[in-house]
């Protein structure tokens, strides 16, 4: 209440009330200069209207008529004044309430991505654990934990596009890309130079479930591009600037903005991309990157910036976890025959139908990563 007071009280005294009170005044006061000779003639000399000068008479009862209508602007005026305090204080009075119901959908929301995280981390290595104690790969668990691990990243990301949404107001895409990283060309980005970073491509791996379908032709269509095709990847990996983001909400207003797909004004016109990554003794190793982007919305550092970062340091986490599980996969299938190995299958363990080769070859990308896996060459027969 404290709150609804004040903000009537700290009303400003505009120069339109100064002059309306102003300009009453005088009208009530020229009521009585104008109309006051006739009255008297009236009242105390015995004259009827009928006598009067009709002329001043009528020009008495015309200033009579402006005044009584400046009068009723001065009403209509502070009338309209008062409805408006009133409709000042609903907006005050609802204001908190939508600010906390924002604020409770997105801690809902982030809390729904953390909780789904920690499983998926927690019974990764439990499976890793189990594998190793077990010493023999069931074919069939395998499968189900690959299918929970690619189920898992559709949630993940819808429940970032959810939050997003939230946090801007607009509609937005969320997507998953990771590096695809030749030998010869380190992940760590202190390691690389102008020539490994040539080398290196990246692929999109999954999308949130509503983007999709409206961009599946383009993903079929570009299997990956490099990484120095798109100003956000380069500004991350190259080295020449401390930004560790890529943030911009007018890209068709940017001049140097470089996409090698080019249809991506089809899509959106701001982005927000933050790196997957882990810090190492030689810098950090990036594995892929987060992508937020929208047709409309306003992504702010203070906010998306800190939410996305923290999401993708989350989501580096659980790929380590995964990846670690699939490490002991192959080291227990070095003691096997050849035709058990589970992970020779993994073309034919894609959850649901139709499922886009793209997203097959970006897991294969991941999954080679030396920094993370080891020796490349001992991950699916590269």
């Amino acid at each position: 209440m404290e709150l609804i007071r004040g903000s009537i009280q700290m009303r400003k005294f505009s120069a339109v009330d100064a002059l309306t009170i102003i300009g009453s005044a005088f009208s009530i006061i020229g009521i009585f200069i104008v109309f006051g000779p006739a009255i008297d003639n009236i009242l105390f000399s015995g004259t009827s209207i009928v006598d009067s000068n009709s002329k001043v008479l009528i020009s008495q009862l015309f200033i009579i008529n402006i005044c009584f209508l400046a009068f009723i602007v001065f009403l209509v005026y502070r009338l309209v004044a008062m409805l408006n305090d009133v409709s000042e204080v609903r907006v005050i009075r609802n204001e908190p309430k939508d600010i906390r119901n924002n604020e409770k959908d997105i801690a809902s929301i982030f809390h729904n991505i953390c909780h789904e995280a920690r499983n998926q981390i927690f019974f990764n290595t439990l499976s890793a654990e189990s594998v190793i104690e077990e010493a023999h790969i069931d074919k069939g668990k395998f499968h189900d934990k690959l299918r929970s691990f690619l189920m898992f990243n559709i949630y993940f990301l819808d429940n970032t596009k959810f939050l997003f949404e939230t946090l801007t107001g607009e509609s937005c895409s969320v997507c998953l890309k990771f590096l695809d990283v030749p030998d010869s060309a380190p992940s760590g980005r202190a390691e690389l130079n102008e020539g490994t970073l040539r080398e290196l491509r990246v692929r999109t791996f999954m999308r949130d479930s509503s983007s999709v379908r409206a961009r599946r032709e383009t993903d079929l269509r570009i299997d990956s591009i490099p990484a120095r095709g798109n100003t956000a990847f380069d500004t991350i990996l190259n080295g020449e600037s401390q930004d560790n983001f890529y943030l911009c909400n007018d890209l068709v207003s940017d001049k140097r903005y470089i996409n090698a797909n080019m249809r991506w004004k089809e899509f959106y016109n701001a982005t927000l991309v933050v790196p997957v990554r882990i810090e190492r003794e030689n810098g950090y190793t990036v594995i892929g990157f987060l992508c937020i982007d929208s047709k409309i919305a306003r992504f702010d550092q203070e906010r998306c910036l800190e939410m996305a970062s923290a999401i993708a340091d989350l989501y580096y986490t659980i790929v380590h976890s995964f990846v670690k599980f699939l490490e002991m996969v192959i080291l227990v299938s070095d003691t096997e025959e050849a035709d058990n190995f589970p992970v020779q299958d993994l073309d034919a363990t894609m959850p649901w139908d139709g499922t886009p080769h793209y997203a097959l070859e970006a897991f294969k990308a991941l999954i080679r990563l030396q920094d993370i896996y080891g020796d490349p060459k001992q991950v699916l027969g590269t």
